[in-house]
């Protein structure tokens, strides 16, 4: 589905919202719920990732895989942002799923903290695009 010029600019606009809504709480759960700050901090990542697609004039996807392998096709890829950037969000999704699904493991307050470096790093830098006008 195509996106009037209008309708895309609020989409993204929510997106980015929701990602930093999403980054805050990362960092507020870092301490008491460093699995919840991983799985926040990933949730900050992807949905940067859908801001940007969308700006760029993408459908909004919804599978994980598929906003993830648009993402690194259409910015990682082509040079627009770093390789490493492409790398951290799948480190952090896999983390993501890690903490959500499997109650043996339980991450440290470090392990959290280092997640939510590479989510301010990625939002960062999907921030710095769109100000950059994408098109």
């Amino acid at each position: 589905m195509m996106l009037k010029h209008d309708e895309r600019d609020v989409m993204v606009k929510l997106y980015m919202e929701k990602s930093m809504k999403a980054l805050r709480s990362a960092k507020n759960t870092l301490e008491d719920d460093p699995d919840n700050s991983i799985n926040r901090s990933y949730y900050s990542m992807f949905y940067a990732a859908q801001g940007a697609l969308v700006a760029k004039g993408f459908s909004d996807f919804r599978k994980h895989q598929t906003v993830i392998s648009k993402f690194g096709e259409i910015f990682v890829k082509t040079g627009f942002l770093d390789k490493e950037l492409g790398k951290n969000i799948k480190r952090v999704e896999n983390l993501r799923y890690r903490a959500d699904y499997n109650p043996k493991i339980n991450f440290s307050s470090e392990e959290a903290r280092e997640q939510v470096e590479r989510a301010e790093q990625f939002v960062s830098a999907v921030n710095k695009l769109l100000n950059q006008g994408l098109k």
